[in-house]
């Protein structure tokens, strides 16, 4: 679908894709429209462009002689137009700079907004429901995709790496009333290079007649445009955390090791990870605990000798105040506006944080030299002792918006320190090294991790506060589109055990099966050797193949309660479907096969043969599918083309 652009002689202008219309947009900085004293508008083929002349602007210091370029062209792939912005004669940048302010939309009914990082809201938000988001409006990072009916007009930027983007839906006046959009950058007033011009990234805006293409187009581009790491084989690994939490052990792991190994090939577990408790306090990763009389390297060695890749956690921003890292190196924290430590974590109360005796966290600041040069050698002396993988946690620590705080190095934006450390910590682990980074900002981590926590923490209980797999549900779902294009997604843990838990079999299978035909990274914190042997089983089928793999979700557009995914193979004549009922009501849908698989009609078997298969799932080839589920229920079917499907599945992806 084509987007159009119309360019005023008063520098505004109007974007269309199909019905979906932005009008009056206007570039701003720190939440005001842009006043110039002079416009000069210039068209030619495929591109307009319009020069605003600053004059003195309430809010923006010394604006006289100032000027800002937006130049709207054709996309250099040829799909869409990009909305390039210049900022000249500014010695330092705005605080927030839109290529777009408060621009009208116009016959929209839908925005697919994404989270900033792990566990933020993401998905589809119906237009009638901006208006009772809190403050009637609704935030958006790295890209929005507009909707109505079969149109879809995206809007995302391809780099990441040196300011947070963002998008901003408000609606004012109720439920009838109208909304604006705002995209833009975060440039953190950091200074600029005197006499230069500065470039922002493109905004790219791209029409679509599906939102499932949209989104993965942008994450397509976006990963290209960043390196993303897309080559490496799924992970399925053990992780400490999700059982023993910090009180996990070397003695312990010793127990468990032989225990693993005793399962078979099975079971064929890549990497074994220790996770947080290893350490006296945080920031002193390399001094162990009680719980490691011997230190890491001793553990490592024994996780290797068992055949696994042996792997640790880690959050290298977290300083805990009664750390020797901070008693020693009190420089090397960040700084509030008052010259006071930033204080992200406060446990004044109990419970303490993982039982240690901090009561303030603070953050690392990297761009304190020294500073980088230590969390370097953590890495390095892990790496020197044979860990393999690496979970680096509380990276949104990292982001720090460079206009509210003190670095000992000033002059860069949140976006590049973080970076920078990304490529410290990338180059101490190697490229052999599989990472996996968890409570991070998303977009500016693509080209480091191998693999992204996208979801909250589980837990035992479905409704538990604040942990639970409801926000992983949501997020498994909504971060769908960027499984192997930016990276392997990282739904969280999954859970198996038939003890210590509140949660019942059914619903423990339906959230295993959920995670592992979302198609990213697998992994459990559950004892397996104490398994029930129909839940080891189901640990062993959802083993991933070789390669990643990417759901399709045929219904994304509509904002179903369910969900449904679905992995088709033509070359090879099958197919899973998979339908998964969230909610605490049961259901009943019947379902267009070729509508969720592109074919009319197919050989459809449960997974379980001894589900009973509904009444459309019979022994000849069916064009629908009716599927009764119980509240938190799932099915899984296997479909092929040409006959019947043969035999027990295994594995999810071999059968």
């Amino acid at each position: 679908m084509k987007v159009n652009v119309n360019m005023y002689d008063d520098g505004s202008f109007d974007i269309a894709a199909g019905r979906i219309r932005l009008t009056d947009c206007f570039p701003g900085v720190d939440g005001r429209p842009l006043r110039p004293v002079h416009v000069e508008v210039t068209r030619g083929s495929g591109y307009c462009q319009a020069s605003y002349t600053l004059g003195s602007q309430e809010g923006l210091s010394s604006t006289k002689g100032r000027r800002i370029v937006i130049r709207i062209a054709d996309a250099t792939d040829g799909a869409g137009m990009a909305i390039s912005s210049e900022l000249h004669g500014f010695p330092a940048a705005p605080h927030w700079f839109y290529p777009l302010f408060q621009a009208r939309v116009e016959s929209f009914r839908s925005v697919y907004r994404q989270g900033f990082g792990m566990g933020a809201a993401t998905g589809l938000v119906a237009a009638d429901r901006l208006a009772v988001q809190p403050s009637g409006r609704t935030e958006s990072y790295g890209l929005a995709v507009l909707g109505s009916e079969d149109q879809y007009l995206s809007c995302y930027a391809d780099k990441h790496d040196t300011y947070v983007h963002g998008y901003r839906l408000q609606t004012f006046g109720g439920e009838e009333g109208e909304t604006v959009l705002s995209a833009g950058f975060r440039m953190e007033q950091v200074p600029l290079a005197e006499g230069a011009g500065v470039r922002l990234p493109d905004i790219v805006l791209r029409g679509f007649t599906d939102l499932e293409p949209a989104l993965s187009a942008a994450a397509s581009s976006i990963g290209a445009a960043m390196g993303a790491r897309t080559h490496r084989k799924p992970a399925y690994h053990w992780c400490s955390w999700y059982y023993w939490y910090h009180r996990f052990s070397h003695r312990l792991l010793r127990e468990y090791l032989p225990a693993f190994s005793s399962l078979g090939p099975s079971v064929p577990l890549q990497a074994v990870q220790i996770d947080a408790g290893y350490f006296p306090s945080a920031g002193d990763w390399l001094e162990s605990n009680e719980l490691w009389p011997d230190g890491l390297g001793p553990a490592f060695a024994d996780i290797a000798d068992s055949g696994y890749a042996p792997g640790i956690w880690i959050a290298p921003f977290m300083v805990g105040n009664r750390s020797r890292l901070y008693r020693e190196h009190p420089d090397w924290v960040l700084r509030d506006s008052a010259g006071l430590p930033v204080i992200e974590w406060r446990c004044y109360n109990e419970p303490k944080a993982w039982g240690y005796a901090d009561e303030e966290y603070y953050v690392l600041d990297t761009s304190h030299p020294e500073a980088m040069n230590y969390i370097r050698g953590v890495f390095r002396a892990f790496r020197g002792q044979g860990a393999l993988l690496f979970k680096t946690d509380f990276m949104l620590w990292g982001i720090q918006d460079s206009a509210k705080v003190r670095r000992h190095t000033p002059g860069l934006t949140s976006v590049q320190y973080f970076r920078g450390l990304l490529e410290a910590i990338r180059e101490e682990i190697g490229e052999e090294s599989y990472w996996i980074g968890c409570i991070a900002p998303f977009l500016p981590f693509v080209g480091y991790a191998d693999a992204m926590r996208i979801g909250d923490d589980v837990g035992a209980e479905w409704n538990g506060k604040p942990f639970g797999p409801e926000n992983m549900i949501r997020q498994v779902s909504g971060c769908s589109y960027m499984n192997g294009l930016l990276w392997q997604n990282d739904p969280d843990a999954v859970l198996l055990r038939d003890f210590h838990i509140h949660m019942n079999g059914s619903e423990l299978e339906s959230l295993a099966l959920l995670q592992a035909v979302s198609g990213g990274a697998i992994y459990t914190s559950d004892p397996l050797h104490e398994l029930p042997s129909d839940r080891l089983e189901l640990f062993r089928m959802l083993a991933p193949g070789g390669r990643s793999v990417r759901p399709r979700q045929p219904l994304l557009h509509e904002g179903r309660r369910e969900i449904v995914f679905t992995h088709v193979w033509p070359e090879e004549g099958k197919a899973l479907i998979f339908v998964f009922n969230p909610s605490s009501e049961p259901m009943t849908e019947q379902y267009d096969l070729e509508r969720l698989t592109g074919e009319k009609a197919w050989y459809v078997r449960p997974w379980k043969q001894e589900h009973e298969p509904d009444r459309s799932a019979g022994s000849g080839p069916i064009e629908k599918l009716l599927v009764k589920l119980s509240a938190r229920g799932s099915r899984l079917y296997l479909a092929a083309l040409r006959s019947p499907p043969d035999g027990e599945a295994a594995n999810l992806w071999m059968w």
